[in-house]
């Protein structure tokens, strides 16, 4: 299922998920696809979301969610996982959404928890509620 498209050039980039169905229950999988290619961010083992997608200087950036005892925020440049803390977030709200941005090497991540991360550091923007998209205007 693909949750965010983007183009670069003349690729096409798509973040979501493949699920996995089976007599246990269904696993999910992060993935993107460019050009219709397939590239799986996670092992089966790990349950995981994609939601956004960013390319910026041939990186290729994707956020979403690993899924555990709760719903830990994460991003994937080229493929490498970056887990982010959580500690301390206030109350989770709204969906599970995640919304990622780049200018130059600072990389920008909101979640639904009431936060967002700059280069994996939180800025906390309320104690309760949700947030769902983040940009990033150039001055």
């Amino acid at each position: 299922m693909g949750y965010s498209i983007k183009v670069s050039g003349s690729d096409i980039y798509v973040a979501g998920y493949i699920e996995h169905i089976s007599n246990n229950g269904n696993t999910l999988q992060a993935v993107y696809w460019k050009n219709g290619v397939q590239t799986i961010l996670t092992d089966i083992s790990l349950a995981a979301d994609a939601f956004d997608i960013v390319i910026n200087n041939n990186d290729i950036y994707v956020s979403g969610f690993v899924r555990g005892s709760f719903n830990q925020p994460a991003y994937w440049k080229n493929g490498v996982q970056t887990t982010l803390d959580v500690t301390n977030a206030g109350t989770y709200g709204r969906s599970i959404v995640s919304s990622i941005a780049v200018d130059n090497n600072d990389v920008y991540v909101v979640s639904g928890y009431p936060r967002y991360w700059k280069n994996g550091v939180p800025f906390q923007l309320a104690k309760d509620g949700g947030a769902t998209g983040i940009y990033v205007v150039p001055n």
